[in-house]
């Protein structure tokens, strides 16, 4: 594999999202992710004095287990001037889950529906490019079971808030 040099001297370590200074977002090893982290818009963001992480996290309690076929409607508050910035979600189950995140303004992040089977994992799915929230209210997340048996599910929204 032939990565390019990247003077370390050059590099802030203390930016999280940096794809150059986390191992795993580098460009051979996700090069998606890479790409996402490397846009102009995430450069923006990542340069920003006055926003911090939050993450949104639904259903709050760490085991919540869903019933066969369940519906689950959780609501976060979100400050205006906000960035929907990915997301991450499991599953006990293979069957997974449709999740659906929306915005205070009733748009939905996703066009679709995504089955947390296919974003299971400790690393988000970051968005190509992040979702605005132009004025406070509350996100609305849905999560509904696949399964047709109980279901451990946990999906949590990341976003950049100012502080």
């Amino acid at each position: 594999m032939n990565a390019p040099y990247y003077d370390h001297s050059q590099i802030d370590y203390t930016d999280g999202f940096n794809p150059l200074a986390v191992p795993a977002f580098g460009e051979q090893v996700n090069p998606y992710v890479y790409d996402v982290l490397s846009s102009e818009v995430w450069r923006e963001l990542r340069s920003s004095n006055n926003i911090e992480q939050r993450v949104l996290v639904a259903p709050e309690a760490q085991y919540a287990v869903l019933g066969p076929l369940a519906v689950y409607d959780a609501v976060a508050p979100i400050r205006a001037g906000s960035w929907i910035f990915g997301i991450s979600c499991s599953s006990s189950r293979a069957e997974g889950a449709l999740i659906q995140v929306g915005m205070p303004n009733g748009l939905p992040v996703f066009p679709v529906k995504p089955n947390i089977k296919s974003m299971s994992g400790a690393t988000p799915f970051y968005l190509p490019c992040p979702a605005g929230i132009p004025e406070a209210g509350d996100v609305r997340i849905r999560i509904e079971n696949q399964a047709n048996a109980a279901n451990t599910v946990q999906v949590c929204v990341w976003a950049f808030e100012r502080k």
